[in-house]
């Protein structure tokens, strides 16, 4: 039984992972969009692309401090309610989005708000993706990398999800109510995910290696200790992370915005190579 509810425990927290990351990258497949609506320029629209990849890129800036901040609570309190605090906080400041005023309305306000839910939502997603991965990681009998490998697969599923329902956006919805209500309509679907991740994950139990206080080590320890790999493990990440938005945020733009492909062919093709990259995760996660 303890075996079963474990693997029921792996399950759901790999998957509510999936959430946060189809919020987080969300904005990267229609910053084409609000570069229009939130950086208008009418001299240069490259510079408008620019500026919001810009504030995309800021969600990034925040993941560090996020993955302190919830290993903190995580360490202090247990990763289980770190794992539950984090799908509400992104629902709740991704959905808030589709409510923000566009430029033309609320001037500079309307990117400040911008702004402000993109380091929120970068904080909670840098403590859900590390919270998880360690989560899978210390609650797993064997094959350790394996189950940690999930946590990067339900990430890419999210990221599918959200490549898929901009695809769709671009391909039902005309050029005009896609810039003033299409793209809110993605924002809002966060809620019902949201809400249906925090009911699966409301009563997963603590990791068996945190109950036994194993792994819970202070910031200052693990850079004393461990400084040569923390600093091995940025640079191998930084490679990894660099690579994969360049192929799946930045070459769909391009496609679109300079080559002239159909935002929709481009986001398909984008699709289908997502889910490639998920498929192959867990093929390099095995031990």
């Amino acid at each position: 039984m303890a075996t079963c509810n474990s693997l029921k425990n792996r399950a759901l927290t790999a998957i509510g992972s999936s959430l946060e990351w189809f919020d987080f990258s969300l904005y990267g497949f229609f910053a084409p969009i609000f570069s229009q609506i939130f950086f208008p320029d009418s001299q240069n629209h490259l510079v408008s692309l620019l500026t919001a990849y810009g504030v995309f890129a800021v969600g990034f800036v925040a993941r560090p401090i996020g993955a302190i901040l919830f290993g903190y609570i995580g360490d202090k309190h247990g990763r289980a309610i770190a794992l539950k605090i984090t799908p509400l906080g992104i629902t709740f400041f991704t959905s808030i989005i589709a409510f923000f005023p566009n430029y033309d309305t609320a001037g500079s306000l309307s990117i400040v708000l911008l702004v402000i839910a993109r380091i929120i939502q970068g904080v909670l997603l840098g403590g859900e993706y590390a919270g998880n991965i360690v989560y899978l990681y210390e609650s797993s009998p064997f094959q350790k990398y394996l189950w940690g490998s999930f946590a990067s697969c339900t990430g890419s599923l999210g990221i599918i999800f959200a490549s898929g329902i901009s695809a769709l956006s671009y391909s039902v919805f005309s050029t005009a109510f896609l810039h003033n209500y299409g793209w809110r309509i993605a924002f809002l679907l966060s809620l019902p995910i949201g809400i249906s991740i925090f009911l699966m994950r409301r009563k997963i139990s603590e990791s068996p290696e945190f109950i036994t206080g194993q792994n819970s080590n202070p910031l200052s320890i693990v850079f004393k200790a461990y400084k040569k790999n923390v600093f091995i493990g940025l640079g191998i990440i930084l490679l990894h992370a660099t690579s994969f938005y360049f192929v799946f945020m930045f070459l769909p733009v391009f496609l679109t915005q300079i080559r002239h492909l159909p935002e929709s062919a481009a986001l398909i093709n984008n699709t289908s190579f997502l889910i490639l990259h998920l498929v192959l995760i867990p093929v390099f996660g095995w031990q």
